[in-house]
Parts: C-alpha cells; structure tokens; sequence
C-alpha cells in the first residue's frame, strides 16, 4: 500500500513539473515607475494575452522578461536579466513601433520568436483595432467590429488595397491615418483567421504576403465587415441577391439534347426554361445547392425566405407542376427584398434628422468649453444648457 501511495505522489509531482515547464506559468513581470497610470501595464497585458491567441505554438526557449514601465517620479531599482523599458506617453498614444518592439520582446520571452524579433506593424495595428472596439462598438454587442474606411471602399465597388500595409508606417500625430491602418490592418488579420493560420511568429509576414498574392472578390470580405448589428447596405445586398438567384442552364439541339453549352437565367425564368428539359432535376438540384452555398452573403435576414426558395426548386424538379409554389416563393424573397431598402431608407432618414444635430452640437459645446476658448464664458453657459435640453445630459 505504502509503495502504492509513493508511485501515485512521484506521479502527481512529474505531472505537476511537466505543466510547470510547458508555461502555465508567465515568463513576463511587469513594473512601473511611479506616477505612471494603471491602464499602461494593462495594454501590455491585453497584448501578451492577444499574442499567446495568435500563436499558440512554443518552438523556442523561454526566458525571464521583466517590462519597465517608464515616465513616472522615481527610477527603478535594477534587476537580473533581460529589461525592456516601455515609455507611457507611447504606450497612451499606443505608438506602433513601440507595440511592434515589445511584442517581439514578449515573443521571444514566452518562447515563440527568435531574439530580436519585431512584430510585424500589421498585426500592432489589428492589436490597436480590437483595443478601440472593445470601448466602442464592441464593449455591449460582443465582436461588433466596424471597419469604417474599408466600409466605405467597398459601398463604392473598390476593394482595398491590403499590400500596402507591408510598407506604410502612419504617422502618430495624424488620427485619421492611424485609424485607416487599423482599419485595414485588422481586416488582413481577420483574413488570415478565417484561413486558420496557425504558424510560427517569424512565418506571419509570409502568410500574410501569399494571402494577398491571389486576386479575391468583395463577396469574400463582406461577410467580414457586415453582420448583424452592421447591415450590408441595401444596393449591395441587390447585387448579392441578383447574382445569387441565377441559374445555369444546359442549351438543347434540335433534337432536344445537350450541346455543351450553358446559359444564365433568372430564377424567375427557369420554369419556362426547363418545362421539358431532360436534365431538369440536375439543374434544380445544383440551383438549390448553389442558394444555400451562397445564403451566408447575405443578411439573416433573407435566410429564411431562400430556403423556401431552395425547397421549392428541388419540389420543381420533381414536377413541373409545382411552378406555382415555386412563384410564390420567389415573391417572398422580392417582398423581403423592399423592407429590407425600406427599412435601411428609414434608418438613414432618421440619424440625418436627429443624431447627426445631436453630435453636432455636442461637438460644439465640448469644443467651446475649452481653456482660452473663443466665447465668453456666459455663452460657454449658455451652450451647455443649449446641449442639456437636446440631449437630456
């Protein structure tokens, strides 16, 4: 019994060390100067955690890292190892080059990078996305991520141009230029999420490169960008729709057989088309399957009413007969179709009347309301009220 007991505590204790040296432990200590504000070490923090997120791989070595946060009242006392000092003022404004330097720090100390490598300037700014989402759009809805800026390429039919984020460094004190990096950089990274990228630190800027060296569709980054709280814009959800509800019919000979050839007709053309045709059932089988490949494109909203659509085309090519149903299905779609434009119209209406003015004035007041502002400070009073009886703050 005794020599029982001994055999399951020598086992318990490798199991342990074994745990302890695959890292459940972390290789990071983080110090601040003082004076220096809470929130510096916590976006480092939120970092490493971000980092151990994207690559779960350890090939290396790790070792001891201590992160000192500067800028505050007092130095540091010295310490044994490897020191990477992180200055607050670039962690607040969330500098790239610093994200970049000491997330390759992290790396290595955590055993996924070699020494001295620096994370690639996209995946800081997908860090800095997710960090602003997370006090927006994202903090009550989840991962309710907006890309504004490429948002608005693709309303107009322009893809963006991801490539250029291997060689533009935004410059820190323009806001807009940040936000825009971000924007997209977050977007190359969500792209190379959805191919499950899984690799070494040092093999990302390589994946990144063979992702964007093929040419791909607005159809594959819409799905991205628009979703449930962010709807696609109506005229875009047209075009989905048209080209989703198409089918590709075999041309006949004159003895009524396949040439080889296909055409493309509208789902509301093809009853007529494949009244006698030999290979109706092929061709309602592969426009069904074809309706729920593509649904996903778009809004939640439509989902329902294409899967009558699918049901009601494979019941057509069963029988020619059941072309009544299949109309009727079709008619759901284009009545979905108009509350979809409509209610999108009333929307837009609605933040042009009243929030737009609302932020408009907030604006103003906030602006006003500044040390050595323009306005005296009776009409600085006035404007709060001004805002106060529009807003009820």
């Amino acid at each position: 019994m005794k020599k029982r007991i001994k055999k399951l505590l020598l086992f318990w204790l490798f199991t342990a060390a074994a745990f302890a040296g695959n890292g459940a432990e972390s290789t990071i200590t983080y110090r601040s100067q003082a004076g220096v504000p809470l929130h510096c070490s916590g976006t480092l923090r939120r970092l490493e955690h971000f980092l151990k997120e994207v690559f779960p791989k350890t090939p290396y070595r790790k070792t001891p890292l201590t992160i000192d946060i500067t800028g505050g009242r007092r130095p540091l006392e010295q310490t044994d190892g490897k020191v990477f000092e992180a200055n607050r003022f670039l962690l607040e404004r969330k500098s790239l080059t610093l994200l970049s330097e000491a997330g390759g720090a992290m790396l290595h100390s955590m055993g996924k990078a070699p020494e001295n490598f620096r994370l690639p300037l996209f995946l800081c700014g997908a860090f800095r996305h997710r960090e602003r989402a997370a006090k927006q759009e994202c903090r009550f809805l989840g991962n309710n991520r907006r890309f504004n800026s490429v948002e608005a390429l693709l309303r107009e039919g322009i893809l963006p141009d991801l490539k250029v984020l291997f060689t533009h460094v935004p410059d820190e004190r323009e806001k807009v230029d940040n936000e825009w990096f971000d924007d997209h950089a977050r977007l190359l990274f969500e792209m190379l999420r959805s191919r499950n990228f899984k690799g070494k630190a040092e093999e990302l800027n390589a994946a990144a490169e063979k992702l964007l060296s093929r040419e791909f569709k607005a159809e594959e980054l819409r799905p991205m960008v628009w979703g449930n709280f962010n709807l696609l814009p109506p005229h875009l959800a047209e075009q989905e729709l048209d080209a989703i509800l198409k089918a590709e019919v075999p041309t006949l000979d004159k003895e009524n057989k396949p040439d080889g050839k296909t055409e493309t007709v509208s789902a509301a053309a093809l009853p007529g088309k494949l009244l006698k045709h030999p290979e109706r059932k092929a061709v309602c089988s592969k426009f069904a399957s074809s309706l729920l490949r593509n649904s996903f494109k778009l809004p939640v909203t439509f989902r329902s009413a294409l899967r009558k659509v699918h049901d009601a085309v494979l019941e057509l090519g069963r029988d020619p007969a059941k072309e009544s149903a299949f109309r009727i299905a079709l008619a759901e779609v284009n009545r979905v179709r108009q509350r979809y434009a409509d209610r999108a119209a009333f929307l837009d209406r609605l933040e042009r009347e009243t929030a737009a003015p609302l932020r408009m004035w907030q604006r103003s007041c906030r602006a006003n309301a500044l040390p050595a502002g323009i306005v005296t400070p009776e009409c600085s009073r006035s404007l709060q009220r001004a805002e106060e009886s529009h807003t009820g703050f």
